[in-house]
């Protein structure tokens, strides 16, 4: 036997190896590559141990063939200089790493190592672990490669008591490549097996660490109780499928990527298992994930317990996988400051997307599951369709598609939250608005409810008609360009508001809280459109009814510039209602309001205590009609002398009722017909507010203040006489 004079503690050992142990003792020198060479081919067995007394090792390998290396030290060992070791056409471990010693390190360094067979090959760390603290480690430092070259490469780590041995890893701070023997990358398992240790069946956990180094493969298959951690700059190369294999009984593996680093894959699958443990695999992205295939789940059967996310990306974390195929079950979350995209993705079943951060779905097909914007995040998704599931945004939370087309499953904005679903449509399903939602939105049926504080804006190329199936507590907002109508069921509006600039074409009667109007609405139905708090027609506008315009309480102002106000067909439903107490209409345009055949309208004080109307502008109105007792109108005219506001009848003054003329002026207020006129129900007053005395109507229908006659007169003048002669009386005392 020879001595090889280094200072060494490696143990080389093969359960599967053909030949005789060779035994090698470490010195004070190393011996050549060609003295070592000549003595071992690729069929030996070797043992190397350390010196006596050595507290490390040291093993100058300079490209010798060997067959199987297996070191049980108890001391750090160090090998450098590379080697070339040929496993054969037998499955074996190539590389163990065991023995008593808890806490020490293998490290391959400064040379390029290769591996090779035509079998699996299997590196070990063999031994039994009964402390978290104990650091036992496989390493390939930042000066060495590791060329592995099979059917298989499997990392096994060591078997634990309980839960230690969490920091046991194989570490790779240089390279690792797995390669196949029938050409290109090969299959990585980080493995999971089982071993008795004193009576007792333990289990391994292996833990692969890419530590600024890198790892190149094709497969790559992460067992239960395994760990992959790629930190401080390290990547992981896998050109074919990144499988998490599930396990009934047994804790799943995890993935972390962290900051920094780089995770280069092609397919992402989860298999799970049925048990308890059947749904806790982990994919956490610190770094950047680049997967240029489809992440999805390949299980038939499933358990969905308290499930996990399968993909979680964290602050800083930016994952990009080209196809997401959640359709039965899976999860994936996006924390508030996390980045990931989809090109395509598909939701369906009890899986679940949700964003803190910002999320990019592309294209989407959702047939079940639930997507959800929490606050502070952003899902934007492309061509996208929904035909079950939902689709939540959550206060500060936003959601944007180029188009949703909506069959079935719900869509919910809750009150914070945004969505602009762009160019969509929707034949079913639920949309729910509690904060603010914008589409142009082809709609052919389902249930659209706008709660309380809500606003839906039907965008431009906005169409269809909408039924009792539409709500509106809120605001709906029917932008220029839109062309919707309501059908024969009126939408429940009657605590909402609605803005339009477009055109609404109603078949109902409408109630509504606020009603502004831009654009243009025409309803249909013959009876009173109902403004309970007030609301606006703007410049430009057209309303078109057959029937009245009820008021109640709040201001409805009446802008000038080609304002076209229509109010029913005859003389009874062409009519302008003041309802509501305290409510007011703001008239700024002349004759703003006709009937069907151009004539004017009636004006109708009733069921109120008090009213008001500003007048802006000429008006005129065919009766005034206050069928109730005790309503009080309040006329309050503009200071324009040409201004006259005309009345061409009154068909009937309640008991109690007041008429007050603000700002009044002689001439200026006609009532064509007197039969019913009460001049002592008719308040005049100046534009602050003063009474200016009785008002009378002379026979030309004008109203006037009263002039006093002689008697009247005479009263005035003694009364004027009395004072003065009072004043000298009581000026002499």
């Amino acid at each position: 036997m020879k001595k090889i004079t280094s200072v060494l503690s490696v143990l080389i050992l093969s359960q599967y190896a053909f030949g005789a142990a060779e035994t090698l003792e470490g010195g004070s020198t190393s011996e050549t590559a060609v003295d070592f060479l000549s003595t071992y081919d690729n069929t030996t067995t070797l043992t190397l141990i350390a010196p006596v007394g050595a507290t490390t090792s040291y093993f100058d390998g300079n490209g010798q063939t060997i067959k199987t290396l297996a070191s049980t030290a108890t001391t750090d060992v160090s090998i450098t200089g590379g080697f070339t070791m040929s496993t054969g056409s037998s499955a074996i471990t190539a590389i163990s790493f065991g023995g008593s010693a808890l806490d020490n390190q293998l490290t391959f360094s400064s040379g390029t190592y290769n591996v090779s067979g035509t079998a699996a090959i299997r590196f070990d760390i063999d031994s039994y672990i009964t402390a978290a603290t104990n650091t036992k480690a496989f390493i390939i430092a930042s000066d060495a490669t590791m060329n592995v070259t099979g059917t298989s490469l499997s990392l096994v780590g060591p078997y634990l008591a309980g839960s230690a041995g969490a920091s046991n890893s194989f570490t790779i701070n240089g390279a690792l490549n797995v390669y196949s023997s029938a050409g290109g990358y090969g299959t990585l398992n980080i493995y999971w097996t089982t071993k008795s240790f004193d009576s007792t069946t333990r289990g391994t956990r292996t833990n692969l660490n890419i530590d600024g180094g890198t790892v190149s493969a094709k497969d790559v298959n992460l067992s239960p109780f395994s760990f992959l951690n790629v930190q401080n700059g390290g990547t992981i190369n896998s050109t074919g499928t990144f499988t998490f294999a599930g396990s009934a009984a047994n804790q799943p593996g995890v993935f972390n990527l962290y900051a920094n680093s780089t995770a280069n894959l092609n397919n992402i699958v989860y298999y799970i298992g049925t048990g308890s443990y059947g749904t806790g695999m982990n994919l956490n992205v610190y770094g950047t994930l680049n997967a240029t295939g489809t992440l999805s789940y390949a299980a038939q059967t499933v358990y969905i317990g308290a499930l996990t996310s399968l993909l979680d990306v964290y602050s800083g974390g930016n994952a990009h996988v080209a196809t997401v195929d959640l359709s039965s079950v899976g999860n994936i979350n996006v924390r508030l400051g996390g980045t990931f995209k989809s090109d395509t993705t598909t939701l369906g079943g009890n899986a679940t997307i949700a964003s803190s951060g910002s999320t990019d779905l592309g294209a989407t097909t959702i047939t079940g599951g639930t997507l959800t914007a929490y606050n502070g995040g952003t899902v934007d998704m492309g061509a996208s369709t929904l035909s079950g599931g939902a689709i939540a945004v959550n206060s500060g939370g936003a959601l944007t598609a180029s188009s949703v087309a909506i069959s079935g499953g719900t869509i919910t904005a809750y009150s914070g939250g945004t969505a602009n679903l762009g160019a969509s449509s929707m034949n079913g399903g639920t949309l729910t608005v509690g904060g603010s939602v914008t589409a142009s939105l082809a709609y052919t049926s389902g249930t659209i409810a706008v709660n309380s504080g809500g606003a839906l804006t039907l965008a431009s190329g906005s169409t269809g008609t909408y039924t009792n199936t539409t709500t509106v507590a809120g605001t709906l907002n029917v932008a220029s360009g839109a062309d919707i109508s309501f059908g024969a069921t009126t939408p429940v509006m009657t605590s909402g508001t609605l803005n339009i600039a477009g055109k609404v074409t109603s078949a109902a009667v409408m109630t509504v809280n606020n009603l502004n109007i831009t654009g243009e609405l025409d309803q249909t139905a013959v009876g009173n459109l109902v403004i309970n708090n007030g609301g606006s027609l703007g410049a430009g506008s057209k309303l078109t009814m057959h029937g009245g315009l009820w008021l109640g309480t709040g201001t409805f102002t009446v802008n000038a510039d080609n304002v076209s106000a229509m109010l029913g067909s005859s003389a009874q439903n062409a009519r302008i209602v003041m309802a509501g107490n305290n409510g007011t209409l703001i008239i700024n345009k002349a004759d703003a309001f006709t009937n069907s055949s151009g004539g004017w309208v009636n004006l109708v004080g009733f069921g109120t205590n008090a009213a008001t109307f500003v007048i802006n502008a000429t008006q005129h109105f065919a009766n005034l009609n206050i069928p109730d007792n005790n309503v009080k109108l309040k006329f309050i005219l503009d200071s324009a002398a040409t201004d006259y506001l005309m009345f061409m009848g009154i068909v009937y003054f309640g008991s109690g009722t007041n008429l007050t003329f603000q700002n009044f002026q002689d001439g200026r207020i006609y009532f064509a017909s007197t039969s019913a006129f009460n001049a002592d129900k008719i308040t005049a007053l100046d534009a602050l507010g003063n009474n200016l005395g009785a008002v009378e109507l002379r026979e030309d229908g004008w109203l006037y203040l009263a002039v006093p006659e002689p008697a009247e007169w005479a009263a005035i003048l003694g009364g004027v006489a009395l004072l003065f002669a009072l004043y000298r009386k009581r000026g002499k005392i």
